[in-house]
């Protein structure tokens, strides 16, 4: 007679004989146990797909910052930045104190400013070295325009010729964003109504000049306010490059203009950059930024086409020669 094979058994880590069919190896029996005690509930993402780093942007780097990444670190140059962000903090520190600073206590001040500067470029060197490509980048600081904020101020006092004596126009302040949000959103809508689709519009508001982008221009490039009897009236944005200054932006609160605000923001640009061309781009037909340009020497150059928010405007290059 043929025997009948029995099924496998063993010993459990309990002493309880297990056969084949209940066997559970110590890792199932943790589980089980686990989500009989309701540990799995309430888990990030539960009954929702896991969410997936986007790394298609770093290229090649992808899978060493995937690492970096999962092993809390960071690429050495977002390192850098941070180190910067923290030290640009310290700088915001020494100015905001020196508004209430006697004057012995702003003389110690100065001499703090010096040395952060001399740190903060010093970050900003080790940025510039090893960051992937050039928008990384920082400019580094100046160290006359630093001591001339923490001395109160106005880097340009004098108006152009005909404009009302109390305009001053000087470097932009973190504590200078709401009012530089406020003007961008007014010039932007009085400016462009006729001109772009009103989604377009908020599309570029919302991008351009959130609390975020606002903070990070003031931070990263060249931006300047007009003051009129010491309310921000009008500002400017300008990005340094080797071969010309590009105004990114200048604009006006649409109640004043006409007052020589943007002719005294555009003094101070050319004259902190006077060996470099100017170059802006204005959307064809901006029929309030065409006339100013080509009443300050301006000239006209190639159209470029682009895309603003999914609608295509074409925009014109004007250029402002050295000295101009």
């Amino acid at each position: 007679m043929e025997s009948q094979r029995k099924p496998p058994n063993r010993i459990d880590e309990d002493g309880e004989r297990q056969v084949a069919p209940t066997w559970e190896s110590l890792v199932d029996r943790q589980i089980r146990e686990a989500m009989e005690q309701g540990k799995f509930d309430d888990l990030p993402f539960q009954g929702r797909s896991l969410p997936l780093d986007d790394d298609s942007a770093a290229g090649e780097w992808a899978l060493a910052y995937r690492m970096l990444r999962n092993a809390g670190a960071a690429p050495p140059w977002i390192e850098a930045d941070k180190e910067i962000r923290v030290l640009l903090g310290r700088r915001d520190a020494i100015l905001a104190r020196a508004a209430t600073a006697s004057p012995g206590g702003r003389r110690r001040l100065r001499d703090e400013m010096e040395r952060a500067v001399v740190e903060i470029n010093a970050a900003i060197a080790r940025l510039n070295a090893e960051a992937p490509t050039d928008r990384q980048h920082r400019r580094p600081l100046v160290l006359a325009d630093e001591l001339a904020r923490l001395d109160g101020g106005a880097l340009v006092t004098r108006p152009p010729r005909g404009a009302p004596p109390r305009i001053s126009v000087r470097r932009a302040t973190p504590s200078h964003a709401p009012a530089i949000r406020a003007i961008a959103d007014a010039a932007w809508r009085a400016t462009y109504r006729d001109l772009l689709r009103p989604e377009t519009i908020d599309w570029f508001l919302d991008r351009a000049y959130s609390e975020e982008r606002v903070a990070l221009r003031i931070e990263r490039h060249e931006t300047w306010v007009a003051e009129l009897a010491d309310e921000v009236a009008a500002f400017a944005e300008s990005a340094i490059e080797p071969d010309r200054v590009t105004l990114v932006a200048i604009y006006t609160d649409p109640d004043r203009r006409g007052l020589g605000l943007g002719s005294a923001l555009l003094d101070a640009i050319t004259s902190a950059h006077p060996d470099l061309p100017v170059a802006a781009d204005v959307l064809v037909g901006n029929t309030a930024g065409e006339p100013f340009y080509v009443a300050r020497g301006f000239v006209p150059g190639e159209d470029v086409d682009e895309e603003l928010g999914g609608e295509h405007v074409r925009e014109r290059r004007w250029w402002l020669r050295p000295g101009g």
